[in-house]
């Protein structure tokens, strides 16, 4: 015959330990856990392209991809999009697209 434990979750509190396969020390029974660290991205928008992946990365996310469009309207090297866009909740580490003005080659009229 065979007994099976059954756990009821609802008696638990979210993201507390019940058992770990790692050392103790390293996720103790009963303690809270948190499943994944998330950020809010923060607006970069108008930066210029050096203080926006400075200020995105201190967030803890990833490093951001850049792509540039050719434009008169911003100043060079600005940030003119982003996305995720700002106060958007992701997890760490989220690499977040960067739209960034760039001069045209044969410039403006």
């Amino acid at each position: 015959m065979k007994i099976r434990t059954i756990l009821l979750a609802a008696a638990l509190a979210l993201g507390t330990v019940t058992a770990a396969s790692a050392p103790a020390a390293a996720a103790p029974r009963n303690s809270a856990v948190t499943p994944f660290s998330t950020v809010v991205v923060p607006n970069v928008i108008g930066l210029g392209e050096v203080q926006a992946i400075n200020v995105l990365v201190g967030a803890g996310l990833g490093t951001p991809i850049r792509h540039g469009v050719f434009t008169c309207d911003f100043s060079t090297n600005t940030v003119i999009d982003q996305n995720p866009g700002s106060n958007t909740v992701v997890p760490a580490g989220t690499v977040v697209t960067l739209t960034i003005a760039r001069f045209p080659p044969r410039g403006c009229l």
